[in-house]
């Protein structure tokens, strides 16, 4: 397919136990419609020429309150590189952090209001039904 290709960045943020997940749910008004309203990473494309590490501290702090964004990006480490993915306008190359943080701390940023997107929401990985994630 050819297409866009661009080069995104996500961090999966977590406590140190893996069973709480930290995500945004993306607003109505999205630039880009089949994301809108979806539960998402925090994370972003990179700009031209921008350092993955560089975007997504960027990215973190467009999206989330600066506390949060500074603890969840000093706290993040890569998970995996260039995984592409395909949508309708092209491919996307892109690569994933994790921060895993204390469930207390967890808890704390999960309370505070987020700067983009509709809101963020705390998710458990036992049982229960999960948002849609894209």
């Amino acid at each position: 397919m050819a297409g866009l290709k661009s080069r995104s960045v996500g961090v999966v943020v977590t406590n140190n136990e893996r069973d709480l997940f930290y995500i945004q749910q993306k607003d109505e008004l999205h630039p880009i419609p089949e994301f809108r309203l979806f539960f998402t990473f925090f994370g972003g494309q990179l700009k031209k020429n921008e350092e993955e590490k560089i975007a997504l501290k960027r990215e973190l702090l467009e999206e989330l309150e600066q506390n949060a964004a500074i603890l969840i990006y000093d706290e993040s480490k890569k998970m995996f590189d260039s995984g592409l993915m395909q949508w309708e306008k092209g491919v996307c190359e892109f690569s994933l952090y994790e921060a895993a943080l204390p469930t207390e701390k967890l808890m704390h940023i999960s309370k505070l209001p987020i700067r983009e997107g509709k809101q963020g929401c705390l998710i458990t990985s036992i049982g229960g039904s999960s948002p849609k994630l894209r």
